[in-house]
């Protein structure tokens, strides 16, 4: 914040919030958004410009939600010199084998790299991209399988579902599994399931609260392939659609294909849509830390580029938002967690006597904690 009041205010009010509030997790955080890490066969004294280039391309496609940015000129003009957005590499040692270009098994090492964020933002805004940040949409995983003539759910600790989860941390997509208890049995049972029938996966996924639900059932082929239907419900769609391959190549082009759609939903086109002046009215604002807590969880939205405190009018916060996008965006990223709940007035403009621009939108808010 710009004024040095402001400033002093929110470092107490932090400080204040840090030693009363629990320390929780956020659902759908998504973190080493900048950091990739390949396996090498030999320690270089720096990493050669191929490899940090898989990594630079790992990193964009992560952070933007977006493969198809891997195609725009200036994207690939830095993928031909991508130690100039490098900001930090370590080598560590591993356990595993990889095979050289010579065809060779070699021991592994692992190359770790950390990209700069700021320059990162920099470049996709140059091509007409944006960061989705680090809170995505969270994905509800059911899958079983055929083997052996017998039709089961895939057990979380399944060697099946590795190459999913690896693809899925790849994207940026966080993924939860069901615990298959009693209670998911009873809810979904294994011919439901198979069935692929939308009711009953919806109900058993309510009580693990998901932004998106993907259901699938596994048909095995010849050769040790797998012919697989998906059901993918959420953010008031549903669509069906088919994998096929090893696999590798059927759960991680499924991944593929739901990353795409659920991040073309939060991050639209960029194109002229950046708005200045937005003001956010926030109620149930009642202790210094409820201050602390409001003010921080804005400034971290990656869509949020400023925040100004306007007026703090006993528990309601007035604040003014400088936004790097469009205003339903923000609402997007705000359904994403349940800290702030929609009020009533988010359509007109502000009504009050701060020199505000005739044009900003006013959007109001409870504070949930």
């Amino acid at each position: 914040m710009k004024k040095s009041f402001q400033r002093w205010l929110f470092t107490l009010a932090a400080l204040v919030s840090a030693m009363l509030l629990p320390v929780t997790g956020l659902a759908g955080e998504v973190k080493g958004l900048y950091s990739a890490t390949l396996l090498v066969p030999a320690q270089n004294s720096t990493p050669t410009t191929a490899q940090l280039a898989r990594g630079l391309t790992g990193v964009l496609v992560r952070v933007a939600g977006n493969r198809t940015l891997l195609g725009k000129p200036a994207i690939q003009q830095a993928l031909q010199t991508p130690d100039a957005l490098l900001r930090r590499f370590e080598y560590r040692q591993t356990n595993r084998a990889v095979t050289d270009e010579t065809g060779t098994e070699q021991p592994a090492q692992a190359l770790a790299m950390e990209f700069d964020n700021a320059l990162i933002e920099r470049l996709l805004r140059e091509s007409q991209e944006r960061s989705l940040g680090s809170q995505r949409p969270t994905l509800m995983l059911w899958l079983a399988a055929e083997q052996n003539n017998r039709r089961d759910y895939i057990s979380p600790d399944s060697r099946i579902l590795l190459p999913l989860m690896s693809r899925a941390r790849a994207r940026g997509l966080p993924v939860q599994l069901p615990l298959y208890d009693l209670t998911d049995q009873q809810n979904l049972p294994v011919s439901d399931l198979w069935g692929l029938f939308q009711n009953g996966i919806e109900q058993a996924s309510r009580r693990y609260r998901p932004d998106a639900t993907l259901a699938g059932r596994m048909a095995p082929l010849p050769g040790g392939n797998w012919y697989i239907e998906w059901l993918l419900t959420g953010q008031g769609s549903v669509q069906r659609f088919t994998t096929e391959g090893s696999n590798d190549e059927a759960l991680g082009e499924a991944v593929e294909q739901v990353a795409d759609r659920l991040f073309a939903a939060l991050g639209g086109a960029t194109d002229s849509n950046y708005m200045e002046g937005l003001q956010l009215e926030v109620t149930n604002v009642r202790t210094l830390a409820d201050y602390a807590a409001v003010v921080g969880y804005l400034e971290k939205l990656t869509l949020v580029t400023e925040v100004d405190v306007e007026q703090v009018d006993g528990a309601r916060l007035l604040l003014r938002l400088q936004l790097d996008g469009r205003s339903e965006q923000l609402r997007r990223a705000i359904r994403l967690e349940s800290r702030l709940a929609p009020a009533s007035g988010n359509i007109a403009p502000a009504d009050t006597d701060s020199d505000a621009d005739e044009d900003a939108l006013f959007l109001r808010y409870r504070w949930q904690g």
